[in-house]
C-alpha cells in the first residue's frame, strides 16, 4: 500500500506539471466558446444547432462550462479542469496494477506516455474518456483477477456510461469487455453476480443509446481524409510515443520528399530502446495474449468501418483503448523476473520522456501560436485591415474580433449568431478569411487596391479550417517576404 500510494503522488505531481497555460489551439478554441455561453440553456442551445460530433460529448462540454464558471477561462485553468480525471486515470491504473498484477510502483512509468501528455494538456474531452476508460476495465479486471465482488460490477458498467457521455467512442470499450467476459465465462458465476448492476444500468443505457442514435440525424460537417495502412501505422506510431522523436504534425500532415531524413537518428534511437524494452520481456503469459486480443477487437472494428465508409478517424478517438493498452503493459510483465522487468521499464522510460521533452521543448512540435498571431495583427492593424485565415473563435478569444462578410459555413451553425452568444473582449477587428475560393481572394485584393487600403493577411500555414488554401497558393508566388513569422503564421503586408 506505502509503495502505492508514493508512486501514485509521484505521477501526479508528474501529471499536475503536464499542464501548461500555453496558447490554445483550433479545437480548443471552440471548446471554451460553448464553456464562455452564459447559460446552461445557451450551451445547449449551440450544440443542439451544430454538428453531431459535438453533441457526442456533450457531458464533457457542460462539466468544462461548470469549470469555467467556478474558475476563470483563462488557459491554464481551462485544461486543468483535466486534473481530477487525471488523478482518477492514476488512480485506477495504480490500483489494478497493484491489487491485479501485484506491480505496486513499475505502473507509474507509463504515464511519461507522450500520447497521455499531450492529451492531458488540451482542453477536450480525450482525458475525461481515458480516465472513464481505465477505472471501467480496471474494476473488470480487479473482478475477473482478484475478487468478484459485486461493487466491482457497478464501478465497471458505471464508468462504462460515464465515459460514453463524456465521448461516444468510449462505446469501444464494450467489444473488449466481451473478450473478458467469453474467455473467462466459467470461472465466475455471471449471472447472480451481474443481475442487478445490469437491472439498475439498463435503463441508463436504453436513455444514452437513444440520445447518441439522435445525434447522427444532425450530420456531421469534419472530414479527416480517407483511410489507408499508411494511416493505421501512424496509429501505431504515435500510440507508442514515437510522436517527439519524429516531424511535427503540420509536416506529417503534407510530407514534402525527405521531410523524414532529419529525423532517422532519434527514430532508430526510440526503435532501439523498444527493442530491448521487448526482449527483455519476451516470456509472456496467458493474460497479456487475452488483453492484447480484447484490445485489438474493437480497434479492428473501428478501422473495418473506417474502410467500409471511405472516412478515417484521428488517432485521438482511439483514446479509450489507451488504459487497455497499459494494462496489457503489465501484463506482459507476468513471470518475468525483476531485473528483465526493470530493463524494460528504464528503456520505455528512456524512449517516452525523450519524446515527451522534444514534444516540450522544440518549436516545430507546438502548437499554432495564436495568441501572439492575432495580436501580431493587431499590432499591425494601423497598416489597413486584418485578414484571418486560422479557426475564427480562437482569434475572438484572443481579442480579434472577426466579421464574416462572405457568410461562409465554417461551424455548423451560422458563426456571426454564434460568436454574439459569448461576452469576449475585443481589442480590434478583422476579415474572417478562411476557406476562401481563389476567386473570393482575387476579388477582395482587387477592391482593397481599389480603395487604396494595405491588408495584414495573418496566414495559417496548416490549418483544417482553410480547406480550400487558396491563401496558401496565392503567397506562395508572392514576390515580398512575410513582415513577421510565428510559429505556425506568417504575416504578410499587402500594399
Amino acid at each position: 500500500m506505502k509503495s502505492y500510494l508514493i508512486a501514485l503522488a509521484c505521477v501526479a505531481v508528474l501529471l499536475v506539471a503536464y499542464v501548461t497555460g500555453g496558447t490554445l489551439d483550433i479545437d480548443e478554441g471552440f471548446s471554451i466558446w460553448l464553456a464562455s455561453h452564459s447559460t446552461l440553456a445557451n450551451l445547449w442551445h449551440a450544440l443542439r444547432t451544430g454538428d453531431s460530433s459535438d453533441l457526442q460529448m456533450g457531458l464533457y462540454y457542460v462539466y468544462l462550462w461548470a469549470w469555467t464558471h467556478l474558475f476563470g477561462n483563462a488557459e491554464y485553468t481551462m485544461r486543468a479542469a483535466n486534473l481530477p480525471w487525471a488523478f482518477l486515470f492514476a488512480a485506477a491504473v495504480g490500483f489494478t496494477s497493484w491489487r491485479v498484477f501485484q506491480r505496486p510502483v513499475a505502473w507509474a512509468f507509463l504515464f511519461l506516455s507522450p500520447f497521455l501528455c499531450f492529451y492531458v494538456d488540451e482542453a477536450r474531452a480525450y482525458t475525461p474518456v481515458m480516465a472513464c476508460a481505465a477505472a471501467s476495465s480496471g474494476a473488470l479486471l480487479l473482478y475477473l483477477y482478484e475478487s468478484p465482488r459485486r461493487l466491482y460490477c457497478y464501478l465497471a458498467l458505471g464508468f462504462l456510461w460515464l465515459g460514453i457521455c463524456f465521448h461516444l467512442l468510449a462505446v469501444t470499450l464494450g467489444p473488449a469487455f466481451l473478450v473478458l467476459a467469453w474467455w473467462y465465462r466459467r470461472d465466475r458465476v455471471w449471472f447472480a453476480d451481474w443481475r442487478k448492476p445490469v437491472l439498475l444500468f439498463a435503463p441508463l443505457f436504453v436513455a444514452l443509446g437513444a440520445y447518441e442514435a439522435w445525434t447522427f440525424t444532425r450530420g456531421s460537417m469534419y472530414g479527416y481524409g480517407g483511410p489507408g495502412f499508411k494511416y493505421l501505422a501512424f496509429i501505431f506510431y504515435t500510440f507508442l510515443g514515437f510522436g517527439g522523436l519524429g516531424p511535427d504534425r503540420d509536416t506529417m500532415q503534407t510530407p514534402a520528399p525527405g521531410a523524414w531524413g532529419p529525423y532517422w537518428p532519434w527514430l532508430a534511437f526510440g526503435l532501439l530502446l523498444l527493442v530491448t524494452a521487448a526482449v527483455a520481456i519476451r516470456q509472456s503469459r496467458e493474460r497479456a495474449f487475452v488483453l492484447l486480443a480484447a484490445g485489438l477487437l474493437p480497434f479492428a472494428l473501428v478501422e473495418a468501418c473506417t474502410f467500409v465508409s471511405g472516412h478515417r478517424l484521428p488517432t485521438r478517438h482511439f483514446a479509450p483503448l489507451l488504459p487497455l493498452a497499459f494494462y496489457w503493459g503489465l501484463a506482459l510483465l507476468d513471470g518475468v523476473p525483476l531485473r528483465r522487468v526493470q530493463t524494460a521499464v528504464v528503456a520505455l522510460a528512456m524512449l517516452w520522456a525523450v519524446s515527451d521533452a522534444r514534444l516540450r521543448t522544440l518549436p516545430e512540435h507546438q502548437k499554432g501560436d495564436y495568441r501572439a498571431a492575432a495580436q501580431a495583427a493587431l499590432a499591425h492593424a494601423g497598416a489597413g485591415d486584418i485578414v484571418w485565415t486560422g479557426d475564427l473563435l480562437t482569434a475572438n478569444y484572443y481579442g480579434l474580433a472577426l466579421r464574416d462578410d462572405f457568410r461562409a459555413r465554417y461551424y455548423n451553425f451560422d458563426y456571426e449568431q454564434g460568436i454574439r452568444q459569448v461576452a469576449w473582449p475585443s481589442a480590434g477587428q478583422g476579415i474572417a478569411a478562411a476557406d476562401w475560393t481563389p476567386a473570393q481572394v482575387a476579388h477582395f485584393l482587387a477592391q482593397q487596391k481599389q480603395l487604396h487600403r494595405p491588408v495584414v493577411v495573418a496566414l495559417r500555414k496548416c490549418d483544417q479550417v482553410d480547406e480550400s488554401d487558396a491563401w496558401l497558393r496565392y503567397f506562395a508566388s508572392y514576390p515580398e517576404a512575410p513582415v513577421q513569422k510565428l510559429r505556425g503564421f506568417d504575416l504578410y503586408l499587402i500594399r
